[in-house]
Order: structure tokens, then C-alpha cells, then sequence
């Protein structure tokens, strides 16, 4: 999606509105078998978190992020001109 012009003001209208992903991926220790995060606080709200090795629960989640289980993707590497 194209923004109508780059002015910053329409950029932060735009990030208000998009959900932004907020990517987990949890791998807890063998003697933790589960963790639990409550208001933690991003943007203009919060979020609970039940983190248990390899899955996530989103129990309450006020904020614009999306929770996203997995790894965030990498970004691309630069092309070297040849």
C-alpha cells in the first residue's frame, strides 16, 4: 500500500491504524514449562501473554500490534554491484 505523500503526519496516521506484527516464538527451558505476561504495555495499550515452549496464547490484546507466532522474517541482504 502507497501512502498519498511522504509527509510525516500521514505516516504516523497511517502507523496508528495498521496493525504492526509483533512476532513470538518462545523455546522456554526444560524446568519452565510456561510464562505469563500480563499489561505489557506497547503503543497505546497492552497485552497478555501465555508463552508455553513452542506455543503462544494472546488471552487480551488492546494494542494495534498483531501477535504473530514464528520468527520475524529476515530482511533482505543488500545487492553488491558486480
Amino acid at each position: 500500500m502507497t501512502l498519498p505523500h511522504s509527509h510525516p503526519c500521514v505516516v504516523r496516521e497511517y502507523a496508528a491504524w495498521v496493525a504492526a506484527p509483533f512476532y513470538v516464538n518462545p523455546a522456554l527451558p526444560d524446568w519452565l514449562p510456561a510464562v505469563t505476561i500480563h499489561n505489557l504495555r506497547a503503543g497505546g495499550g497492552a497485552l497478555d501473554l501465555v508463552l508455553r515452549d513452542g506455543e503462544v496464547e494472546v488471552p487480551t490484546n488492546t494494542t494495534k500490534f498483531e501477535v504473530i507466532h514464528g520468527h520475524a522474517p529476515r530482511p533482505k541482504a543488500p545487492e553488491v554491484p558486480g
